[in-house]
């Protein structure tokens, strides 16, 4: 029998993961496990996905951990290998912008290292 199971992971992970790959990432662990030595705790963001009955049991089984632990180290162990989107938005465009007027204004108003003449 199939079953729809949640977990909690954190939220940052909302960009990275989704049901198909966390299964995807489930079921490739379960045919070549391998320690999980950073398992974060539970998150805000609500997780989806459907194993088997044995897919649960096995998992349990090999990881040694609750079902929602083991499915959280399984993802880990996966992002931990991908590199982490930067996000350059608007928060980036004002930043500079705010440190180009702020340049102008120091250089305008005369603050600074001035020659001796």
């Amino acid at each position: 029998m199939t079953r729809v199971i949640s977990v909690r992971v954190p939220s940052d992970w909302a960009s990275l993961i989704s049901s198909e790959r966390a299964r995807e990432w489930a079921l490739a662990w379960l045919r070549d496990p391998v320690t999980m030595t950073n398992v974060p705790g539970p998150g805000a963001l609500k997780l989806n996905l459907r194993l088997s009955d044995e897919e649960l049991a096995d998992l349990k089984r090999m990881s040694g951990r609750a079902t929602s632990s083991a499915l959280r180290g399984v993802f880990a162990l996966n992002l931990a290998t991908r590199p982490v989107p930067q996000e350059r938005g608007l928060k980036w465009i004002v930043g500079g912008v705010a440190s180009g007027i702020v340049l102008l204004l120091l250089f305008g108003a005369g603050v600074g290292p001035r020659g001796k003449g």
